[in-house]
């Protein structure tokens, strides 16, 4: 039994060495500067397990045997997650494999919603974007090993980064324009994570409305499935009293179900929300067209709610922030020049207006309970984001000129020349909102004026080269103004 316990401690100290080694030898072929980090956190969070290992056998005795192999199994499991941790965040993807021209953009967002973060943008075989933020690695393995690790493995900055994954459809690899917007979306639910907007909402009023009212209508699915099975004449105490366990195990699972919708859903209303206040009109024209191509505009799910909810949620939004036929802040000439983008967002809104069909009541409840209580949600977002809204206001001094300029064949590096006579967008959301326009309304204009035959994806390489080169004007615009102030 001593030789095998041995055998155990040999063979759980090898292995953390090992694995070090392993995440030594990628890091050499990682290109992203997020994975060399991830991988660096990885190698200390080894050796952080083979001193801890080492310190927790030293308190056993040596003739405990099984004390000595349970720690050693303890040691493998955290060493067998780590693996599979670090390694699912990372992919060998060359350059070309995902948008390297959006780091600046990504990075800047992500600096401003915290300075302490490593970026991974990975390239991904599903159809959909999604983004992984979890606490720094580290540090969540010395709160595990507790208190067997060694002070002289104490925390420094390094170990205080939060890890945001990003990843994006690879077929979709180069398409920018559409990048910016859902990227943006998936930033906001990293905001969401360290602001904890939706978990306050869900600790508030709002939710203890709803789930008054999802008791009140499992009761009363309850009542009538039991009206159903013991008519009148059948029904009693007894009868009834052999399933009331069932009844509340039912009454029980149904609200846990739709607490999980609820936060599920409202983590990615307010991530929808924050996004409309960023980029205005251009965040809920990407949602549009993604949910149209997948033909799901009123299809739900356990992490999603249906798109035609989120769209008739964010075009609320969009209206107060001015984009309406009627805005009086505007003259005639301005709400003239508002009208295409707000007859475009209201023919969508029409289309999402059906009501969403779905046999699960769950779901129904929740869709419901939600959109009742969209003031006090869109009321929350407002307190947080006012200073930054992209409003019709902004719209109108920024997009139509840019639009028409890169609809008469301006090249976008001309349109983003300083030394130019075009204005420069104050904000990304004007060039995106611009690109958007030109897609929309004035693709054909765009065509005749390349000079050539021209197919919808030259147009969109365009638009993909003009959000680029804003991407670079306003990052080094940013600098500049920074070295001005300093």
């Amino acid at each position: 039994m001593n030789q095998l316990a041995d055998r155990f401690v040999t063979d759980t100290l090898v292995k953390c060495d090992q694995l070090s080694a392993t995440f030594a030898r990628v890091e050499h072929r990682a290109t992203q500067t997020g994975a060399k980090e991830l991988l660096q956190a990885a190698q200390r969070t080894c050796r952080l397990i083979r001193e801890s290992t080492v310190l927790e056998l030293d308190s056993v005795s040596f003739a405990d045997h099984d004390a000595r192999i349970s720690t050693c199994r303890s040691r493998h499991k955290l060493l067998n997650d780590l693996h599979e941790f670090v390694f699912r965040q990372f992919a060998f993807d060359p350059p070309t494999a995902y948008p390297a021209e959006l780091d600046p953009f990504v990075e800047k967002e992500l600096s401003g919603i915290s300075p302490d973060y490593s970026l991974i943008l990975l390239s991904s075989p599903e159809h959909s974007y999604s983004i992984l933020s979890v606490p720094p690695l580290y540090p969540t393995f010395v709160e595990t090993l507790d208190p067997y690790v060694p002070e002289t493995l104490h925390l420094d900055e390094l170990d205080k980064k939060w890890l945001v994954v990003i990843s994006f459809p690879s077929m979709d690899a180069r398409n920018v324009l559409g990048h910016v917007a859902l990227v943006g979306h998936e930033l906001m639910h990293f905001r969401d994570r360290v602001v904890k907007i939706s978990d306050s909402l869900i600790s508030e009023n709002v939710v203890s409305v709803i789930k008054s009212r999802l008791v009140e209508l499992i009761n009363e699915q309850i009542r009538t499935l039991q009206a159903r099975l013991y008519p009148a004449d059948l029904r009693s105490e007894m009868v009834l009293q052999s399933h009331r366990f069932w009844v509340d195990t039912l009454r029980a699972e149904a609200v846990n179900e739709a607490g999980n919708l609820l936060r599920n859903w409202l983590r990615e209303i307010v991530a929808d929300l924050l996004a409309v206040h960023l980029y205005g009109p251009a965040a809920f024209l990407t949602l549009g067209r993604v949910a149209i191509s997948k033909g799901d505009l009123w299809k739900s799910s356990l992490t999603h709610p249906d798109p035609s909810l989120r769209l008739l949620l964010m075009h609320d939004e969009l209206r107060f922030l001015g984009y309406s036929p009627r805005h009086r802040a505007l003259d005639r000439e301005r709400r003239r020049q508002l009208s295409s983008i707000v007859s475009e967002l209201t023919s969508w809104v029409n289309a999402a207006s059906s009501p969403a069909k779905s046999d699960d009541d769950i779901k129904s409840v929740v869709r419901r309970s939600i959109w009742r209580s969209r003031g006090a949600i869109k009321a929350k977002i407002r307190d947080i984001v006012s200073c930054r809204s992209y409003s019709a206001a902004n719209y109108v001094k920024e997009v139509p000129e840019l639009a028409s300029s890169l609809a008469f064949g301006v090249p976008p590096a001309e349109i983003l020349d300083p030394s130019k006579d075009i204005p420069v967008p104050a904000s990304l959301a004007g060039i995106l909102n611009a690109a958007q326009e030109v897609w929309l309304f004035r693709r054909h204009e765009l065509s005749k004026q390349l000079g050539f035959s021209t197919s919808e994806s030259d147009c969109m390489d365009v638009l993909n080269r003009l959000v680029l080169k804003g991407i670079e004007a306003l990052t080094f615009y940013d600098a500049e103004r920074l070295e001005a102030a300093s």
